[in-house]
Protein backbone atom coordinates (compact mmCIF):
# COMPACT_ATOMS: atom_id res chain seq x y z
CA UNK A 1 0.00 0.00 0.00
CA UNK A 2 1.13 3.53 -1.02
CA UNK A 3 1.30 5.89 1.41
CA UNK A 4 0.46 9.63 0.04
CA UNK A 5 1.38 13.04 1.95
CA UNK A 6 -1.36 14.53 3.00
CA UNK A 7 -1.43 18.78 3.50
CA UNK A 8 -4.33 18.84 4.63
CA UNK A 9 -5.71 19.31 8.40
CA UNK A 10 -6.33 16.17 10.32
CA UNK A 11 -10.88 15.73 11.60
CA UNK A 12 -10.45 13.20 14.74
CA UNK A 13 -13.77 12.67 15.44
CA UNK A 14 -15.24 11.38 18.99
CA UNK A 15 -17.49 9.27 20.53
CA UNK A 16 -19.52 10.14 23.44
CA UNK A 17 -19.74 7.83 26.96
CA UNK A 18 -23.30 8.08 27.71
CA UNK A 19 -22.55 8.48 31.20
CA UNK A 20 -19.67 10.73 31.84
CA UNK A 21 -20.87 12.62 28.86
CA UNK A 22 -17.10 13.37 28.28
CA UNK A 23 -15.49 12.89 24.58
CA UNK A 24 -13.36 9.85 23.70
CA UNK A 25 -10.71 10.99 21.14
CA UNK A 26 -10.12 7.84 18.28
CA UNK A 27 -6.28 7.07 17.74
CA UNK A 28 -4.09 4.36 16.42
CA UNK A 29 -2.71 3.08 20.01
CA UNK A 30 -5.94 2.70 20.77
CA UNK A 31 -6.75 0.55 17.57
CA UNK A 32 -3.68 -1.34 18.12
CA UNK A 33 -4.63 -2.32 21.80
CA UNK A 34 -7.91 -3.46 21.14
CA UNK A 35 -7.39 -5.53 18.54
CA UNK A 36 -3.91 -6.90 19.37
CA UNK A 37 -3.97 -6.84 23.06
CA UNK A 38 -7.23 -6.95 24.29
CA UNK A 39 -5.88 -8.94 27.18
CA UNK A 40 -3.12 -6.10 28.46
CA UNK A 41 -5.68 -3.37 28.39
CA UNK A 42 -8.34 -5.72 30.83
CA UNK A 43 -11.45 -5.64 28.91
CA UNK A 44 -13.32 -8.53 28.75
CA UNK A 45 -17.17 -9.52 28.24
CA UNK A 46 -17.86 -9.19 31.87
CA UNK A 47 -20.25 -5.96 33.00
CA UNK A 48 -17.12 -4.99 35.38
CA UNK A 49 -15.91 -1.23 34.92
CA UNK A 50 -12.61 -0.95 33.66
CA UNK A 51 -10.61 2.61 33.25
CA UNK A 52 -9.34 3.02 29.90
CA UNK A 53 -6.08 4.49 30.16
CA UNK A 54 -4.72 7.02 27.56
CA UNK A 55 -2.01 6.29 25.50
CA UNK A 56 -1.28 10.39 26.17
CA UNK A 57 0.36 8.64 29.60
CA UNK A 58 3.28 7.17 27.74
CA UNK A 59 7.24 6.75 29.54
CA UNK A 60 7.98 10.23 28.15
CA UNK A 61 5.30 12.26 29.87
CA UNK A 62 1.69 13.56 28.90
CA UNK A 63 0.89 14.96 25.74
CA UNK A 64 -1.57 17.17 27.07
CA UNK A 65 -3.87 17.33 30.27
CA UNK A 66 -3.66 15.68 33.78
CA UNK A 67 -6.93 14.84 33.75
CA UNK A 68 -8.33 11.28 33.94
CA UNK A 69 -10.34 9.74 31.18
CA UNK A 70 -13.46 8.68 32.20
CA UNK A 71 -14.22 4.56 33.40
CA UNK A 72 -15.76 2.62 30.49
CA UNK A 73 -18.55 -0.10 30.70
CA UNK A 74 -17.05 -2.72 27.87
CA UNK A 75 -20.95 -4.17 27.84
CA UNK A 76 -22.10 -0.34 26.69
CA UNK A 77 -23.20 -0.70 23.30
CA UNK A 78 -21.17 2.87 23.12
CA UNK A 79 -18.40 1.23 23.16
CA UNK A 80 -18.63 -1.07 20.45
CA UNK A 81 -19.83 1.47 18.38
CA UNK A 82 -16.59 3.53 19.38
CA UNK A 83 -14.51 0.16 18.14
CA UNK A 84 -16.60 0.09 15.24
CA UNK A 85 -14.98 4.06 14.00
CA UNK A 86 -11.99 3.09 14.98
CA UNK A 87 -11.48 -0.30 12.65
CA UNK A 88 -13.66 1.16 9.85
CA UNK A 89 -12.22 4.53 9.69
CA UNK A 90 -8.37 3.53 10.66
CA UNK A 91 -8.86 7.31 12.24
CA UNK A 92 -5.28 8.43 12.72
CA UNK A 93 -4.34 11.33 14.85
CA UNK A 94 -0.27 12.48 14.22
CA UNK A 95 -0.50 14.13 17.87
CA UNK A 96 -0.47 10.73 19.37
CA UNK A 97 2.61 9.12 17.69
CA UNK A 98 4.88 11.61 18.21
CA UNK A 99 6.38 9.59 20.72
CA UNK A 100 7.17 6.56 21.82
CA UNK A 101 3.97 4.09 23.83
CA UNK A 102 4.13 0.30 24.76
CA UNK A 103 1.09 -0.07 22.54
CA UNK A 104 2.99 0.92 19.10
CA UNK A 105 3.92 -2.00 17.13
CA UNK A 106 7.38 -1.87 15.40
CA UNK A 107 5.23 -1.07 12.14
CA UNK A 108 3.54 2.30 13.61
CA UNK A 109 6.83 3.34 14.76
CA UNK A 110 8.27 3.17 11.40
CA UNK A 111 5.22 4.78 9.84
CA UNK A 112 5.23 7.63 12.18
CA UNK A 113 8.33 8.73 11.72
CA UNK A 114 8.03 8.39 8.20
CA UNK A 115 4.85 10.30 7.96
CA UNK A 116 6.02 12.76 10.17
CA UNK A 117 9.19 13.44 8.14
CA UNK A 118 7.29 13.99 5.27
CA UNK A 119 5.70 16.91 7.28
CA UNK A 120 8.98 18.27 8.72
CA UNK A 121 8.05 21.84 9.34
CA UNK A 122 4.70 21.03 10.46
CA UNK A 123 3.46 22.02 13.01
CA UNK A 124 7.61 23.84 13.68
CA UNK A 125 10.41 24.05 12.16
CA UNK A 126 12.01 20.43 11.81
CA UNK A 127 9.01 18.49 13.87
CA UNK A 128 9.55 15.71 11.83
CA UNK A 129 12.99 15.39 12.90
CA UNK A 130 12.59 15.82 16.12
CA UNK A 131 9.85 12.99 16.09
CA UNK A 132 12.24 10.97 14.63
CA UNK A 133 14.66 11.58 17.53
CA UNK A 134 11.84 10.42 20.36
CA UNK A 135 11.78 7.29 18.14
CA UNK A 136 15.45 6.64 19.02
CA UNK A 137 16.88 4.36 21.15
CA UNK A 138 18.18 6.70 24.21
CA UNK A 139 21.60 5.73 25.55
CA UNK A 140 21.53 3.64 28.48
CA UNK A 141 17.27 3.52 27.91
CA UNK A 142 17.16 0.41 30.77
CA UNK A 143 18.48 3.05 33.44
CA UNK A 144 16.90 5.80 32.93
CA UNK A 145 14.82 6.89 35.57
CA UNK A 146 11.04 8.41 34.93
CA UNK A 147 10.82 12.10 33.96
CA UNK A 148 14.89 11.76 33.18
CA UNK A 149 16.35 13.24 30.68
CA UNK A 150 17.95 11.65 27.66
CA UNK A 151 21.55 13.62 26.42
CA UNK A 152 22.01 10.33 23.66
CA UNK A 153 20.00 8.53 21.50
CA UNK A 154 21.20 5.85 19.05
CA UNK A 155 22.32 7.02 15.69
CA UNK A 156 20.85 6.26 12.56
CA UNK A 157 23.71 4.56 11.04
CA UNK A 158 24.74 1.15 11.07
CA UNK A 159 27.46 1.65 13.45
CA UNK A 160 27.14 2.07 17.37
CA UNK A 161 27.21 6.51 17.80
CA UNK A 162 25.36 8.00 19.95
CA UNK A 163 24.49 11.82 19.16
CA UNK A 164 23.13 14.87 20.96
CA UNK A 165 19.63 16.51 20.18
CA UNK A 166 21.80 18.96 17.61
CA UNK A 167 24.03 16.25 15.94
CA UNK A 168 20.80 14.01 15.51
CA UNK A 169 19.00 16.44 13.65
CA UNK A 170 21.94 17.41 11.56
CA UNK A 171 22.52 13.97 11.07
CA UNK A 172 18.49 13.33 9.63
CA UNK A 173 18.99 16.52 7.22
CA UNK A 174 21.95 15.06 5.62
CA UNK A 175 22.77 12.58 3.46
CA UNK A 176 21.10 10.09 3.08
CA UNK A 177 18.08 10.77 4.87
CA UNK A 178 17.83 13.78 3.71
CA UNK A 179 15.57 11.98 1.03
CA UNK A 180 13.03 11.62 3.58
CA UNK A 181 12.06 15.66 3.61
CA UNK A 182 11.03 14.99 0.37
CA UNK A 183 9.01 12.13 0.17
CA UNK A 184 6.09 12.14 -1.15
CA UNK A 185 4.90 8.97 -1.19
CA UNK A 186 5.97 5.49 0.66
CA UNK A 187 5.13 1.70 0.76
CA UNK A 188 6.65 -1.46 2.94
CA UNK A 189 9.75 -2.96 0.45
CA UNK A 190 9.43 -6.46 2.19
CA UNK A 191 7.87 -7.75 5.53
CA UNK A 192 8.36 -7.16 9.51
CA UNK A 193 10.75 -9.27 10.65
CA UNK A 194 11.76 -10.34 14.46
CA UNK A 195 14.99 -11.85 15.36
CA UNK A 196 17.63 -12.19 18.21
CA UNK A 197 16.81 -13.64 21.42
CA UNK A 198 13.23 -13.03 22.33
CA UNK A 199 12.50 -11.63 19.00
CA UNK A 200 13.44 -7.79 20.13
CA UNK A 201 14.59 -7.05 17.27
CA UNK A 202 12.78 -6.02 14.31
CA UNK A 203 13.49 -4.68 10.75
CA UNK A 204 11.65 -4.00 7.77
CA UNK A 205 12.51 -2.43 4.40
CA UNK A 206 10.75 0.67 3.05
CA UNK A 207 10.74 1.98 -0.40
CA UNK A 208 10.15 6.09 -0.82
CA UNK A 209 9.23 7.90 -3.63
CA UNK A 210 11.41 11.61 -2.76
CA UNK A 211 11.44 14.77 -4.69
CA UNK A 212 14.97 15.45 -5.96
CA UNK A 213 15.83 18.25 -8.09
CA UNK A 214 12.10 18.26 -9.35
CA UNK A 215 12.51 15.25 -10.50
CA UNK A 216 11.09 11.78 -8.58
CA UNK A 217 13.63 9.69 -7.44
CA UNK A 218 13.51 6.33 -5.41
CA UNK A 219 15.23 5.02 -2.19
CA UNK A 220 15.01 2.16 -0.31
CA UNK A 221 15.67 1.96 4.05
CA UNK A 222 15.56 -0.49 6.21
CA UNK A 223 14.25 0.69 9.53
CA UNK A 224 16.18 -1.21 12.92
CA UNK A 225 14.30 -1.44 15.74
CA UNK A 226 14.84 -2.83 19.37
CA UNK A 227 12.47 -3.41 21.86
CA UNK A 228 13.70 -2.02 25.62
CA UNK A 229 13.39 -4.33 28.47
CA UNK A 230 12.57 -1.86 31.09
CA UNK A 231 12.71 1.49 32.29
CA UNK A 232 10.40 4.61 31.43
CA UNK A 233 10.51 3.26 27.80
CA UNK A 234 9.46 -0.49 29.02
CA UNK A 235 8.43 -2.70 26.40
CA UNK A 236 8.22 0.43 23.59
CA UNK A 237 10.26 -0.17 20.34
CA UNK A 238 12.86 2.39 19.54
CA UNK A 239 14.68 2.74 16.49
CA UNK A 240 18.71 1.30 16.55
CA UNK A 241 19.66 2.05 12.87
CA UNK A 242 18.45 3.21 9.67
CA UNK A 243 19.70 1.75 6.85
CA UNK A 244 20.43 2.62 2.94
CA UNK A 245 19.03 -0.61 0.70
CA UNK A 246 17.06 -3.57 1.50
CA UNK A 247 18.81 -5.77 4.19
CA UNK A 248 15.89 -7.60 4.97
CA UNK A 249 16.14 -9.24 1.93
CA UNK A 250 19.38 -10.92 3.41
CA UNK A 251 17.71 -11.69 6.64
CA UNK A 252 15.53 -13.62 4.63
CA UNK A 253 17.58 -15.43 2.87
CA UNK A 254 20.02 -16.61 5.72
Amino acid sequence: MLHSISRVGFAIPSVLNRRSQAKLPLYPSQMHAFNCSKSSRNFSNSNSRRKLISPLYCSSGPLEGNQDLPEVNPSDSILEDFLRVVNKEQIQNPAQLQRPSALHPPTTVISAQIEALQRNDYPEENSGVMTAYSFALPMDAEQLTVGGSQTHVRSWEAKETWLTKAEFVEAVSSHPYRAFLTTTQWQPASALQFHGKGDLQALQAIQIVSKIDGEDKRFTFTFCLAKVESGPYNNCWMTVGVRSGNYAVFEELS
